[in-house]
């Protein structure tokens, strides 16, 4: 085809466009522009909304530094062992002192997430001159803020992913009075506390000092509430003025349910990095749009492999209440 019989093709082809598309004109390049922005806009406000009420994180550190492409990450337990014995002038028989070690390793997995937009939304969105709506983002964001608090506090077991309530190995201790909504006093709540509080230092040895103690939200406000004789000071006040290792203390709607069979509980523990992490090796993150036949399509996803305790024993359950 000659040069002039193909720039009066285009023409009679632009013009034709211009006549379906009545007095605005929605041609690929414009459109595409305003999806760009559009789209550029919506994915940092994904990123600032917070979620406050999701607060594991709160409650255990991040662990830093394990690679977002490790399938599984591990720590290693060690155990270290000697004896000293009296020995008489000369004698060769010396005991020996030794290191036991022991490997634990947990799978890290993926989940994923995602939203988007038909081609027809987005060209509803340019004719309206309107931003786009943001609630199918917001609902991602929120769906993966749940995972990552879920998987935190209870794990995921199907798949070998531990979590911060479900350890097996941490101690359980049966309060002395509970049942502290049936009218337990104030001295015995406050006794069934350190109960809990104490035995972390005394099993283990004194080693672990527990500084923060969570419990269910209807227990944290009767500690709130519930009055000290012949005071104005609430028990949990008092308790923070007077017990010699808690520093904090917070309620925890998952505590709930956490006890035996189903039951509520109490956690008293020494937040700390050296005792407990979570593995977060991927945080949230967005994958660039993408065009998927008639709908813009944006794929979010994180890495998780759960929350340990390196030391059980730095933490105790209090069963009961």
């Amino acid at each position: 085809m000659e040069f002039a019989q193909l720039a009066q093709l285009n023409a009679y082809n632009s013009l034709a466009r211009q006549r379906h598309a009545g007095s605005s004109r929605f041609d690929d390049f414009t459109f595409s522009i305003f999806a760009e922005n559009e789209l550029k806009q919506v994915v940092p406000k994904v990123y600032d909304r917070r979620y406050r009420e999701l607060d594991a994180l709160e409650f255990v550190p991040a662990a830093t530094g394990i690679n977002p492409g490790a399938m599984a990450w591990a720590y290693d337990s060690f155990d270290m062992r000697g004896q000293p014995q009296w020995m008489g002038a000369g004698a060769t028989d010396m005991p020996r002192a030794d290191v036991a070690k022991a490997r634990f390793s947990f799978p890290v997995r993926s989940y994923s997430l995602g939203y988007g937009w038909t081609i027809e939304e987005l060209m509803a969105a340019r004719f309206t001159g309107q931003a786009l709506d943001v609630k199918k983002a917001n609902a991602t964001r929120r769906g993966m803020a749940e995972m990552e608090h879920n998987t935190i506090l209870s794990g995921y077991p199907s798949l070998n992913i531990p979590g911060f309530l479900t350890n097996p190995a941490t101690p359980r201790v049966i309060v002395p009075t509970g049942n502290w909504a049936s009218g337990a006093s104030a001295d015995q709540v406050l006794g069934d506390m350190n109960a809990v509080v104490d035995s972390v230092w005394v099993n283990s040895a004194r080693v672990h000092q527990p500084d923060t103690l969570a419990m269910p939200i209807d227990k944290f406000r009767i500690i709130q509430n519930l009055r000290i004789p012949n005071t104005g000071i609430s028990v949990r006040t008092y308790f923070l003025e007077n017990n010699a290792f808690i520093k904090e203390i917070r309620p925890m709607f998952e505590l709930q349910s956490a006890g035996p069979g189903g039951t509520a509980t109490m956690i008293a523990y020494q937040k700390d990095p050296m005792n407990c992490e979570a593995v977060i090796p991927l945080p949230f993150t967005q994958l660039d749009p993408q065009v998927r036949g008639l709908e813009v399509f944006v794929p979010t996803w994180q890495r998780h492999g759960g929350a340990v305790f390196y030391y059980p024993m730095s933490a105790a359950f209090g069963d009961g209440i």
